[in-house]
């Protein structure tokens, strides 16, 4: 149709009224831009982290993997859930330090053993792997091993959160291999 000519409504069918539903703003930023997000600053950033009382490790969800079923561990995968003092997951920033022993020999062993493996994981990366949904919830990683897997079934993990402050929280739980099925 040119200019000014209306369109023909098909079958005399007029366009449903729209009562009580409020207008569409006339004026948007970019297309698909509801509102501008904002950055916690430094301050805001310690202020939230001022409800983490302590860390969790899933143990559910923490295990040696072996993906191939070879017997042989490929990698450890660690969730770690922030929490405050009623349990409730908290999004919290700050470096994450993953150190894995080999497990004790005696249950009153207080000496951590012998390092198998360290990985450090910087705030801005560890914050891409917290996940809060139904069935994901915390600082989920794969950590694949930096050198040869470890020769026994089971693990100590040892998880350590520094904050923006420099405090730091820890958790530690027992892996064992977990073969693909």
């Amino acid at each position: 149709p040119s200019r000014g000519e209306t369109l023909p409504t098909p079958g005399g069918v007029a366009p449903p009224t729209l009562e009580g539903v409020p207008p569409l703003p006339q004026e948007s930023g970019s297309r698909g831009a509801s509102r501008p997000i904002r950055q916690l600053s430094f301050a805001e950033s310690v202020a939230a982290e001022g409800t983490l009382t302590h860390l969790v490790i899933n143990r559910s969800k923490t295990l040696c993997y072996d993906a191939n079923d070879d017997g042989i561990s490929e990698g450890l995968t660690l969730v770690v859930e922030p929490r405050d003092a009623d349990e409730r997951l908290v999004a919290v920033a700050g470096d994450i330090a993953v150190t894995v022993y080999e497990p004790p020999l005696q249950a009153q062993q207080t000496d951590p053993g012998r390092p198998l493996a360290q990985w450090t994981i910087p705030a801005a990366e560890a914050m891409r792997h917290f996940r809060r949904t139904s069935r994901a919830r915390g600082l989920h990683f794969v950590l694949p091993w930096p050198t040869a897997a470890p020769g026994s079934r089971q693990v100590r993990v040892v998880a350590q959160l520094t904050r923006f402050d420099g405090s730091q929280l820890e958790a530690e739980a027992v892996a064992s291999v977990q073969s693909a099925e």
